[in-house]
Protein backbone atom coordinates (compact mmCIF):
# COMPACT_ATOMS: atom_id res chain seq x y z
CA UNK A 1 0.00 0.00 0.00
CA UNK A 2 2.77 2.43 0.95
CA UNK A 3 4.71 1.75 -2.29
CA UNK A 4 1.62 1.87 -4.56
CA UNK A 5 0.66 5.25 -2.88
CA UNK A 6 4.18 6.83 -3.04
CA UNK A 7 4.70 5.39 -6.96
CA UNK A 8 1.54 7.29 -7.64
CA UNK A 9 2.33 10.48 -6.02
CA UNK A 10 5.95 10.41 -7.62
CA UNK A 11 4.20 10.13 -11.06
CA UNK A 12 1.06 12.58 -10.38
CA UNK A 13 3.94 15.49 -9.52
CA UNK A 14 6.39 14.58 -12.53
CA UNK A 15 3.26 15.06 -14.77
CA UNK A 16 2.23 18.17 -13.34
CA UNK A 17 5.80 19.46 -13.43
CA UNK A 18 6.26 18.34 -17.05
CA UNK A 19 3.20 20.29 -18.46
CA UNK A 20 5.67 23.03 -18.94
CA UNK A 21 8.80 21.22 -19.92
CA UNK A 22 9.43 22.10 -23.53
CA UNK A 23 9.85 18.30 -25.43
CA UNK A 24 12.66 19.07 -27.39
CA UNK A 25 14.97 20.56 -24.74
CA UNK A 26 16.71 18.33 -21.97
CA UNK A 27 14.78 17.45 -18.90
CA UNK A 28 15.13 19.60 -15.73
CA UNK A 29 17.49 18.43 -12.55
CA UNK A 30 15.10 17.28 -10.16
CA UNK A 31 16.60 16.72 -6.43
CA UNK A 32 14.63 14.10 -4.53
CA UNK A 33 14.73 12.00 -1.30
CA UNK A 34 15.07 8.30 -1.30
CA UNK A 35 11.60 7.23 -1.93
CA UNK A 36 10.84 9.19 -4.87
CA UNK A 37 14.64 8.48 -5.84
CA UNK A 38 13.22 5.32 -6.95
CA UNK A 39 10.32 5.85 -8.68
CA UNK A 40 12.25 9.11 -10.56
CA UNK A 41 14.89 6.03 -11.39
CA UNK A 42 12.15 4.41 -13.99
CA UNK A 43 12.83 7.14 -16.25
CA UNK A 44 15.93 7.29 -17.45
CA UNK A 45 15.62 10.55 -19.20
CA UNK A 46 15.48 12.80 -16.02
CA UNK A 47 18.47 14.57 -14.54
CA UNK A 48 18.35 12.84 -11.04
CA UNK A 49 20.05 14.58 -7.54
CA UNK A 50 19.77 12.78 -4.24
CA UNK A 51 20.19 14.55 -1.36
CA UNK A 52 23.48 12.65 -0.11
CA UNK A 53 25.33 15.49 -0.45
CA UNK A 54 23.86 16.80 2.87
CA UNK A 55 25.28 13.67 4.93
CA UNK A 56 28.80 13.20 2.61
CA UNK A 57 29.98 17.24 2.02
CA UNK A 58 33.04 17.33 0.33
CA UNK A 59 35.61 18.26 2.88
CA UNK A 60 37.82 21.39 3.68
CA UNK A 61 35.29 22.90 1.08
CA UNK A 62 32.69 25.03 2.92
CA UNK A 63 28.86 25.19 0.86
CA UNK A 64 25.89 26.29 1.66
CA UNK A 65 22.86 23.81 0.78
CA UNK A 66 21.58 26.92 -1.46
CA UNK A 67 24.71 27.09 -3.45
CA UNK A 68 25.11 23.25 -4.06
CA UNK A 69 21.30 23.45 -5.75
CA UNK A 70 22.27 26.60 -7.68
CA UNK A 71 25.61 24.80 -8.60
CA UNK A 72 23.76 21.50 -9.62
CA UNK A 73 20.90 23.64 -11.38
CA UNK A 74 18.00 21.64 -9.39
CA UNK A 75 14.96 23.30 -10.86
CA UNK A 76 12.66 20.58 -9.08
CA UNK A 77 12.43 19.24 -5.32
CA UNK A 78 10.31 16.52 -4.21
CA UNK A 79 10.44 16.54 -0.57
CA UNK A 80 8.58 14.57 1.95
CA UNK A 81 7.06 16.32 5.34
CA UNK A 82 9.97 15.61 7.30
CA UNK A 83 12.90 18.07 6.76
CA UNK A 84 16.67 16.59 6.57
CA UNK A 85 18.41 19.29 8.13
CA UNK A 86 17.09 22.94 8.97
CA UNK A 87 19.40 24.46 6.12
CA UNK A 88 18.34 22.03 3.79
CA UNK A 89 14.50 22.76 4.29
CA UNK A 90 14.79 26.51 4.13
CA UNK A 91 16.04 25.72 1.23
CA UNK A 92 13.53 23.92 0.43
CA UNK A 93 11.34 26.16 1.27
CA UNK A 94 12.14 29.17 -0.54
CA UNK A 95 10.86 27.09 -3.71
CA UNK A 96 7.62 27.25 -4.74
CA UNK A 97 4.85 24.66 -4.05
CA UNK A 98 3.51 23.31 -7.54
CA UNK A 99 2.13 19.85 -6.40
CA UNK A 100 1.43 18.19 -3.07
CA UNK A 101 -0.07 14.89 -2.09
CA UNK A 102 -0.40 13.20 1.66
CA UNK A 103 -1.36 9.39 1.98
CA UNK A 104 0.36 6.81 3.49
CA UNK A 105 3.70 7.53 2.00
CA UNK A 106 7.35 5.87 2.82
CA UNK A 107 10.02 8.69 3.88
CA UNK A 108 13.09 8.23 5.94
CA UNK A 109 11.37 8.11 9.34
CA UNK A 110 9.79 4.62 8.22
CA UNK A 111 9.50 2.48 11.29
CA UNK A 112 10.17 -0.90 10.48
CA UNK A 113 9.23 -2.80 13.83
CA UNK A 114 5.62 -0.80 13.69
CA UNK A 115 2.48 -0.95 10.87
CA UNK A 116 2.86 2.43 9.52
CA UNK A 117 0.41 1.97 6.69
CA UNK A 118 -1.83 3.40 8.62
CA UNK A 119 0.31 7.13 9.23
CA UNK A 120 -0.28 9.89 6.76
CA UNK A 121 2.55 11.56 5.23
CA UNK A 122 3.03 14.48 2.44
CA UNK A 123 5.08 14.55 -0.74
CA UNK A 124 5.38 18.20 -1.74
CA UNK A 125 7.24 19.16 -5.41
CA UNK A 126 8.60 22.39 -5.38
CA UNK A 127 9.84 24.80 -8.44
CA UNK A 128 13.11 26.39 -7.27
CA UNK A 129 13.10 30.04 -8.00
CA UNK A 130 16.68 30.36 -8.53
CA UNK A 131 16.77 28.10 -11.50
CA UNK A 132 14.25 29.28 -14.12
Amino acid sequence: RINHANEAAVEAAIEQASRSWDPKAPKPMILAQGPAVHELLRDSSLHLMCESFLFFPVPGVPQTTDSIIARARVKYIIDYNKPMTAEYELAVRRGTPIFSRSGPLLDRTVDYFHDTASELDTLTMYKVDSAK
